[in-house]
């Protein structure tokens, strides 16, 4: 849960200063919560990521494709698959 207010605080202290100091409230509210919702979004996205540990590389033969080939062979879904 620490994790999720950090970044939640980070994401605030990466808004624009002309927004923090909007006059217009209506603007404010808006870019506070594009700010959370954007925060929310990506720890939703991080809670399905994947670690892969022990997974024996062959020479030769990138890590991602590797995996990919991995996951072909043994997953029922198509992961996606961040550089």
């Amino acid at each position: 849960m620490q994790q999720s207010a950090d970044d939640i605080k980070t994401q605030l202290q990466q808004m624009p200063q002309n927004t923090t100091m909007a006059t217009n409230t209506a603007e404010c509210d808006t870019a506070i919560k594009t700010c959370v919702v954007k925060a929310v979004n990506d720890i939703s996205r991080r809670d399905c990521n994947v670690i892969a540990v022990g997974l024996p590389l062959p020479e030769n033969v990138d890590d991602m494709a590797c995996f990919t080939s991995f996951c072909e062979s043994h997953l029922p879904d198509k992961l996606q698959l961040s550089q």
